[in-house]
C-alpha cells in the first residue's frame, strides 16, 4: 500500500514537472517569437530608411542633371549669339557680349570648385536652393575627405541630409542674415567636417538622432538616425553643439 502511494506521488510530481516544463517552454517560445517580430520590424524600418535616403540621393542627382541641362541649353543659346556676331564680322560686339556674360555669371551665383567632385555637386546644387531663401552658403575645404572608410554615396548622404535640414530650418527663419558654412580640415589623424548654421537652437542634441524623432511631422526623423548608424559603423563620430546663436554638426572621420 505504501509503495503504491509513493509511486502515485512520484507520478504526480513528474506530471507537475512536465506541466511546468511545458509552460516554461511555451513562454520562451512566445518570447522568442516576440523578439523575432520586433527584430524583423526594426530591420524593415532600417531598410525603409536606407531606401528612402537612396531615393533622396537619386532625386538630388536628377535635380543636378536637370540643372546642368538648363545651363547647357542656356550656354548653347549664348554661343549661337556669339557665333552670329562673329560670322557677321562684329567681333567687338562678340567680345562685349562675352565679357557681359562673364560679369553676369560672376555677380549672380557662387560656383564652388573645391577639388572634390561630390562636394562641389552638393554645394552648387544646394546653393541654388539657398539663394531662394536668402541663405548665404559658404565653404572652406582644406581636406578633400580622401582615404576614409566612407564611400562617396555615404559621404553624400551625410552632407545632403545635414545641409537640407539647415535649409529647411532657415527657410522658416526671419533673420536678416542667414548662413550655412561647411568646413573640412585634418587634425589628429582625422578628417573633421563642420557644418554650421544660425538657425533655431536645438534643445536636445541627443534626441535628434533617435529613430523617428522629428519636429517636421509624422513619417520624418529618420535621416539623422541613419547618418549616425553610417558613421558609427565606420568608426566615425558625430557631435552637435547648439546655442541661441549657432548650431554646429561636427563629424570626425579617421584617416586610413
Amino acid at each position: 500500500m505504501i509503495t503504491i502511494i509513493t509511486t502515485r506521488n512520484e507520478l504526480y510530481k513528474k506530471s507537475e514537472l512536465i506541466v511546468i516544463f511545458t509552460m516554461i517552454s511555451s513562454l520562451l517560445s512566445v518570447i522568442c517569437v516576440i523578439i523575432a517580430i520586433l527584430f524583423l520590424n526594426k530591420c524593415k524600418k532600417i531598410f525603409q530608411i536606407e531606401n528612402n535616403l537612396i531615393m533622396k540621393n537619386l532625386d538630388q542627382m536628377k535635380e543636378t542633371i536637370d540643372l546642368l541641362r538648363v545651363q547647357k541649353h542656356d550656354y548653347m543659346n549664348h554661343l549661337q549669339v556669339i557665333l552670329m556676331q562673329i560670322t557677321n564680322g562684329n567681333t567687338e560686339a562678340a567680345k562685349k557680349y562675352i565679357l557681359g556674360m562673364a560679369e553676369c555669371s560672376k555677380n549672380s551665383v557662387t560656383v564652388f570648385n573645391t577639388g572634390n567632385n561630390y562636394i562641389d555637386a552638393i554645394l552648387n546644387l544646394k546653393n541654388t536652393k539657398c539663394l531662394k531663401y536668402n541663405i548665404d552658403l559658404t565653404a572652406c575645404v582644406d581636406s578633400l575627405l580622401e582615404d576614409t572608410n566612407l564611400d562617396d554615396t555615404q559621404l553624400s548622404s551625410i552632407l545632403l541630409n545635414i545641409i537640407d535640414n539647415a535649409i529647411d530650418e532657415l527657410s522658416k527663419n526671419n533673420k536678416s542674415y542667414k548662413y550655412i558654412h561647411l568646413d573640412t580640415y585634418k587634425e589628429n589623424n582625422k578628417h573633421n567636417i563642420s557644418i554650421k548654421n544660425n538657425g533655431k537652437m536645438i534643445d536636445d542634441t541627443q534626441k535628434i538622432f533617435k529613430m523617428g524623432f522629428s519636429s517636421k511631422g509624422n513619417n520624418r526623423g529618420y535621416g539623422l538616425f541613419y547618418i549616425k548608424q553610417i558613421l558609427e559603423s565606420n568608426n566615425c563620430s558625430i557631435e552637435v553643439y547648439s546655442d541661441e546663436y549657432e548650431t554646429e554638426f561636427n563629424i570626425q572621420v579617421p584617416i586610413k
